[in-house]
């Protein structure tokens, strides 16, 4: 694993294989012998403590192993893998992802918190002093958002409808209509010629795909 970084910016430490054992460092990652979790060793006792580590980790099973879900800093139910892969619960127990707890992070305004189902259907009804500014209850996820005095003077410019869902789920949903990373073999819809396209998490399965040929040729018959 010599020379595997994996930065990750605006948070409280880095954790960085320089060649030799993990480094945390805050604010930048940088490239530093003989040091265990920040801490500088003498390169005998270096050594030493680098073979028990390396033991203890064989013992458990864990040398070699990539991160477990455990070690994400943020609910493994919100990551990016979730967003494009969507994980059953089975799924999440197998990678030892801990059960996020929904109440952490939540909107607290002081004021009691009402479901979305309460919103009103039309714009026109809305009471800025009843509806702004409040925690408003998602009830399917489980998590409260709230709506800013901008945030609904956009809604009215534009007469888009009120929000309903946390915008947690407002996100996935989005990213869930982009194809993802993950490829797969599908056969033209025409030709049923073996082609390879990417997964994605709504349409897979439902859609119509086509080989670069007849995709090009169908532009051109329209």
């Amino acid at each position: 694993m010599n020379g595997l970084s994996i930065p990750m910016r605006r948070s409280e430490t880095y954790v960085e294989w320089g060649g030799r054992a993990p480094v945390r460092r805050k604010d930048a990652v940088l490239q530093r012998s003989l040091h265990i979790f920040n801490k500088p060793y003498a390169e005998e006792e270096y050594w030493k403590r680098v073979d028990e580590l390396k033991c203890a980790m064989l013992d458990r099973g864990e040398y070699g192993r990539f991160f477990p879900a455990d070690f994400s800093m943020v609910g493994y139910q919100y990551s990016m893998g979730e967003l494009y892969v969507g994980y059953a619960p089975s799924e999440l127990a197998l990678f030892g992802a801990p059960a996020f707890d929904p109440t952490k992070g939540n909107v607290n305004t002081g004021t009691e918190t009402f479901p979305s189902s309460e919103l009103p259907d039309h714009l026109n009804d809305l009471v800025a002093e009843q509806h702004v500014g409040r925690p408003i209850l998602d009830s399917a996820l489980g998590r409260s958002y709230t709506m800013t005095p901008s945030e609904l003077g956009f809604y009215q410019l534009h007469g888009l409808p009120l929000p309903r869902e946390h915008f947690l789920t407002r996100i996935t949903n989005l990213f869930r209509h982009a194809n993802g990373p993950i490829p797969e073999k599908v056969s033209c819809d025409k030709c049923d010629k073996q082609i390879v396209t990417w997964k994605n998490v709504i349409f897979s399965g439902k859609r119509r795909v086509l080989c670069r040929p007849c995709y090009l040729q169908f532009i051109e018959s329209r």
